[in-house]
C-alpha cells in the first residue's frame, strides 16, 4: 500500500492526471428521466483537468453562474450565464433559528400555477471539493404565478408561504410562528466603458527562492566535445552571481535574449554576473543537434561559456522545481537561474530576462527574506503560517528517492544546519521531560552538525551552569568554565540574545570575575531594558564590592520600569537600609503597600524601622506578617537587646531558647548570636559566652560581623547583656539581600 501511495504521489507531482485530455461534460435535463449532452454548444467542454464545480447566481439576475477549478492552468474559471431566455425565477436564502443556522437539510417546494411541484434541498456540499451557494434558485420557465411555497425545516417543522412574487430574491428566517420574509433588493449594475486594447510586453516571470536552496551537481558537454563540472560556488570577489541560461537553437526568444546577453556582456561583468548558457540541442527527443547550437553561438559571438545540458541535469532541475512548486516538471525554454557565490539558487526567470531586471533583483536580494517572500505573491499581506520550504535534508531525500546518490550525498554534506535543528528539537523534548543527560547528548550532536547554531550552545550552557550550581566539589569550577565557553559561543553567533549575555554574566560572576560580569549584565540590559534581571544582578555584584550608590541607582532604574515587582522593591529597600537611607526605604515600601498587601514588602518596612533604631514599630510590623524563622530571630533579637523595658520580654525568650537548643536549630552564626543574646538577657552569661564563642568561630576573622560578635562576647564575659547600639553592629545586615549571586 505504501509503495502504491508513493507511486501515486509521484504521478501527481510530475503532472499526471486522473482523467487527462478529457473534455468537461454538460447535460440538459429533458424531463421523463432523460438527458441530452450539450457540452459543445454550451461552451463548457474545456479540455482541462477539471476538479470542482460550484453554482451561484453571482450577479443576482436570476440565472445560475458557474465557478470551475482545475488541477492544471487555468486553475479557476468564472462563467457568467447571460442567456436571454425571458424565463422567470425565484430564489430563497434560509436562516434557521430552531435548527442549524444555515438550515442545512431544509427542503424547499415551489408550486407554480397549473404546474408541478419543484423541489430542492439546502446542502452543505455539492460536489468534489466544492460548495455551491446556499441561496437556492428555482427556474420557473414561462409560469405566470407561484401558488405556494413549502419549507420543511431540518427540525421537522414546516412553513407555508403564499402570495410570493416571481423574479424576486427572498431571505426567510425560521421562527416559532410565521417565518420572517425579506426581499433582497438587487443592486444596480454599472456599465463599464471599453478602453483601448493593449498587450503588455512579455517579460520573464521571476520567482524568488526563499530561503535559497543549493543547485544540484551541474555538468555540461562543452562545444569541443569534452565534459566538465560547473563550479557554481564562485570564489572570485569580482563574480558574485552566475546566470545559468537554458536555451535551444530552435527557440526564437532564446536567440533574442542571448543576443542581448552578448551585446551587453560588459555590463553583466560590471554587475558581478558571469553567464553560462546550456543548450538542450542534441538531447533525446530534440530534432536539433549540437551543430545547430554552434551555428547560433558563432553567429551571436558568445563572449561567455556555453555547452550542452546533461539529460540528468534537466531531470534533476525538475526534482528541484518540485521541491518548492510541488509539481515536478521540466522548466520551459528559455529559463534562467540566478545563483549566488555560495552556489545557492536565488531567482528563477521563466521567459526572456533583461539586464535591468537582473540589476533590480540583485539589489532586492539584500532585503530580508520576509520582504522577498512577499514579492512572490501578487499582493502584500501577512502570512497565516510559515510557508513550507525546501532544505538540504529534504533535497537529500528527494534526490536519493529519484536515483541520484551523488547529489543526495552532496546535499547531505551541506545538511548540517537542518540536522542540528532536528537534534535541537530532540533536546527540547528531553529538557521538558527533565531528561538532561539525553538533552546534553542531543545538544552536543547539534553543535557538531552546526557549530554556529546559537540556541544549542545556549541551552547546553544553561544545563552545565545548573549542574555547576548543584556541585559543591572541585568540579564546579570546571563546569562554570565550560558553561562560559558555550555562552560565549552563543553570544558570538547571536549577539543580540538577552539570555546568552545574561548567562555569560552569571557564570563570570560565579567565577569571581565581577567587573566582567557587570559588563555583560549591562549589555543585556541594553538589549532588553524591560527585563530587570540584569539590572538586579549587576546591582548585587556592585553591592558585594561595597559600591552601594551605583547599585542603588541601577535598582531605581529597574523599579521605575517595573514598579509593581516585589523582588525589585525589596532588593532596593534592602540596599537603601544598608546605606542608612531609612526615610527613602520607608517611602518606597509605603508607596508599594498603599493599595495592596504584600508580606515581603511589609517585612522590608519593618526592617527599615528595625535598623533605624525603632524597635517598637519593627515588632508591631513583624507581628502582622506570616511567621517565619527569620522573623522570629529578628523579634527575639529585639527582645534580647532592646534597652526599652517594655520590649525586654523574658517570658517569650525562655521557650525560644529551650526550643532552639533542644532542636539543635542554632547551627548557623546568626541563630547562635540570637540565642546567646537571649541567654544573656535571661542572666545565663556562662552559656551565652559559650554559644557566642561558637558563633564567633563561624565568622571570617577581621570582618565587621566578627568584630561586632567579639564585642558582644566581651560583654557576656563581663556579665553584661547585649544592647543594640545602632545599625553598624546589627548581625542581620546580610539578610537584607534576598537572592545573592
Amino acid at each position: 500500500m505504501r509503495e502504491q501511495h508513493e507511486l501515486f504521489d509521484h504521478e501527481m507531482r510530475v503532472g499526471r492526471s486522473f482523467s487527462g485530455q478529457e473534455r468537461n461534460c454538460a447535460f440538459l435535463n429533458l424531463g421523463q428521466l432523460s438527458f441530452a449532452n450539450v457540452s459543445s454548444i454550451t461552451g463548457l467542454d474545456y479540455l482541462e483537468d477539471g476538479r470542482g464545480l460550484a453554482l451561484s447566481d453571482w450577479d443576482l439576475d436570476g440565472d445560475v453562474d458557474f465557478l470551475l477549478t482545475n488541477r492544471n492552468a487555468p486553475m479557476f474559471r468564472f462563467l457568467r450565464n447571460d442567456i436571454q431566455s425571458g424565463n422567470h425565477f425565484v430564489s430563497f436564502k434560509l436562516a434557521g433559528t430552531l435548527c442549524n443556522r444555515d438550515a442545512i437539510g431544509a427542503r424547499i417546494r415551489v408550486k407554480i400555477k397549473d404546474g408541478d411541484w419543484l423541489t430542492k434541498t439546502v446542502a452543505a456540499g455539492s460536489g468534489f471539493l466544492s460548495q455551491s451557494s446556499k441561496r437556492i434558485t428555482f427556474g420557473l420557465g414561462q409560469a405566470e404565478q407561484i401558488e405556494k411555497v413549502e419549507i420543511n425545516w431540518p427540525d421537522g417543522s414546516q412553513s407555508n408561504l403564499a402570495n410570493l412574487a416571481m423574479d424576486q430574491h427572498y431571505s426567510i428566517e425560521q421562527t416559532d410562528e410565521a417565518p420572517l420574509v425579506k426581499t433582497l433588493v438587487r443592486p444596480e449594475q454599472t456599465d463599464l466603458q471599453a478602453g483601448p486594447l493593449a498587450f503588455p510586453e512579455r517579460t520573464a516571470v521571476a520567482t524568488y527562492v526563499v530561503p535559497p536552496i543549493r543547485m544540484p551537481i551541474t555538468e555540461m558537454k562543452n562545444h569541443d566535445g569534452t565534459h566538465s563540472r560547473i563550479d557554481l560556488a564562485t570564489a572570485n570577489d569580482a563574480t558574485q552571481f552566475t546566470l545559468l541560461n537554458l536555451w535551444a537553437s530552435w527557440c526564437e526568444p532564446c536567440k533574442v535574449e542571448l543576443k542581448e546577453f552578448s551585446e551587453n556582456y560588459n555590463q553583466f561583468t560590471e554587475l558581478g554576473i558571469r553567464v553560462i548558457a546550456l543548450t538542450t540541442d542534441g538531447l533525446p527527443n530534440q530534432d536539433t543537434t549540437l551543430e545547430d547550437a554552434k551555428w547560433v553561438a558563432d553567429k551571436l559571438k558568445f563572449p561567455f561559456e556555453w555547452g550542452t545540458a546533461d539529460q540528468d541535469w534537466i531531470e534533476k532541475m525538475s526534482i528541484l522545481r518540485g521541491a518548492f512548486y510541488d509539481v515536478q516538471q521540466p522548466y520551459p525554454i528559455p529559463t534562467s537561474f540566478l545563483i549566488d557565490s555560495a552556489g545557492q539558487l536565488r531567482v528563477v526567470y521563466q521567459g526572456k530576462v533583461g539586464l535591468e531586471q537582473l540589476r533590480q533583483d540583485i539589489q532586492r536580494l539584500a532585503s530580508p527574506q520576509d520582504e522577498l517572500r512577499n514579492l512572490i505573491t501578487p499582493f502584500s499581506q501577512s502570512w497565516t503560517s510559515k510557508p513550507r520550504t525546501a532544505n538540504d535534508l529534504r533535497l537529500k531525500s528527494l534526490f536519493a528517492d529519484q536515483g541520484y546518490p551523488a547529489d543526495a550525498a552532496f546535499y547531505d554534506g551541506h545538511a548540517g544546519p537542518e540536522k542540528a535543528r532536528l537534534e535541537y528539537a530532540n533536546a527540547v523534548k528531553s529538557i521538558m521531560a527533565n531528561d538532561f543527560n539525553s538533552a546534553n547528548g542531543s545538544l552536543l550532536a547539534a553543535i557538531k552538525y552546526d557549530p554556529t547554531y546559537a540556541p544549542a550552545h545556549l541551552n547546553l550552557a544553561d544545563i552545565i551552569s545548573k549542574a555547576a550550581q548543584q556541585d559543591r566539589g572541585p568540579n564546579a569550577v570546571q563546569y562554570f568554565k565550560l558553561a562560559e565557553h558555550h555562552y560565549r559561543q552563543a553570544v558570538k553567533y547571536e549577539p543580540d540574545n538577552f539570555d546568552a549575555n545574561f548567562g555569560l554574566g552569571f557564570v563570570l560572576a560565579r567565577q569571581g570575575e565581577v567587573d566582567n560580569a557587570i559588563k555583560w549584565f549591562d549589555f543585556a540590559s541594553k538589549l532588553a531594558p524591560t527585563k530587570w534581571e540584569s539590572q538586579l544582578a549587576a546591582a548585587k555584584l556592585l553591592a558585594s564590592q561595597g559600591k552601594l550608590a551605583p547599585a542603588i541607582q541601577r535598582l531605581q532604574t529597574a523599579v521605575s520600569q517595573s514598579p509593581d515587582d516585589e523582588t525589585l522593591v525589596a532588593e532596593l529597600s534592602g540596599l537603601l537600609i544598608h546605606s542608612g537611607r531609612y526615610d527613602e526605604s520607608k517611602v518606597l515600601c509605603e508607596a508599594f503597600l498603599k493599595n495592596r498587601s504584600n508580606p515581603l514588602i511589609q517585612t522590608r518596612l519593618a526592617d527599615t524601622h528595625f535598623f533605624a533604631g525603632k524597635p517598637e514599630e519593627a515588632v508591631s510590623l513583624y507581628q502582622q506578617v506570616q511567621p517565619s524563622p527569620l522573623l522570629a530571630l529578628k523579634t527575639m533579637w529585639i527582645y534580647s537587646t532592646s534597652s526599652v523595658p517594655a520590649l525586654q520580654k523574658k517570658d517569650a525568650l525562655r521557650p525560644f531558647v529551650k526550643d532552639m537548643l533542644q532542636s539543635n536549630r542554632a547551627n548557623d552564626p546568626l541563630s547562635r548570636q540570637v540565642v546567646a543574646a537571649a541567654l544573656a538577657q535571661l542572666g545565663d552569661f556562662e552559656m551565652a559566652s559559650r554559644i557566642q564563642t561558637s558563633a564567633l568561630r563561624l565568622y571570617r576573622p577581621g570582618t565587621a560581623d566578627a568584630q561586632a560578635a567579639q564585642k558582644r562576647l566581651t560583654d557576656y564575659q563581663n556579665k553584661k547583656p547585649a544592647r543594640q547600639k545602632g545599625a553598624q553592629d546589627n548581625p542581620f545586615a546580610q539578610s537584607l539581600l534576598q537572592t545573592p549571586m
